[in-house]
């Protein structure tokens, strides 16, 4: 597959017609993640982040959804333990808790991204609170049945596999099926 990434930054804020304009990019992020090319969907998601940046829209929503996109790309190639890691996903998480409030389910996703962050640099009590945070507003919003919940699950059974807490860790991922 092919991947076009360097028009991100080229775009300029027209109304509604700019939050149109970025899905596709989005879109692209999430693919290149999706077929494992995590240097390709950080590249995009720094460039387009820094065009947020300098136009001042440091903020927004667009700015908390690359700020994700980076964020799962550094956590899945590896680069979880990274400061940029962690500064990012904190940062989107205080962005759509501004935005959205801390009960919304974009909110609970993106602290879910951070629990997982916290994870990887050992910092488990924190990343464990967070992760129980997000599971309870994603439970509560999306039900059980659902891949977001699922997934949180799965990240709260890794904090308990870091600890060497297999009964506990067993109880989430059997839940996570």
């Amino acid at each position: 597959q092919r991947y076009e990434i360097g028009a991100i930054s080229s775009l300029r804020y027209d109304g509604d017609v700019y939050a149109e304009s970025r899905a596709p990019d989005l879109e692209r992020i999430d693919a290149l993640i999706r077929d494992g090319h995590y240097e390709a969907a950080e590249q995009a998601a720094r460039e387009a982040l820094s065009g947020l940046e300098a136009a001042g829209q440091d903020q927004t929503r667009d700015a908390a959804s690359y700020a994700d996109r980076l964020v799962e790309a550094l956590w899945q190639g590896g680069k979880g333990t990274r400061t940029e890691a962690l500064s990012r996903a904190k940062l989107a998480v205080e962005i759509k808790e501004q935005l959205f409030g801390p009960d919304d389910v974009e909110t609970a996703r993106s602290r879910e991204r951070l629990g997982r962050v916290l994870t990887s640099t050992l910092a488990f009590a924190e990343a464990q609170q967070l992760l129980e945070q997000s599971l309870g507003v994603l439970e509560s919003s999306l039900g059980g049945a659902n891949a977001d919940v699922a997934n949180a699950l799965e990240s709260i059974g890794r904090v308990f596999v870091a600890q060497s807490q297999f009964d506990s860790a067993r109880q989430r991922f059997e839940q996570a099926l």
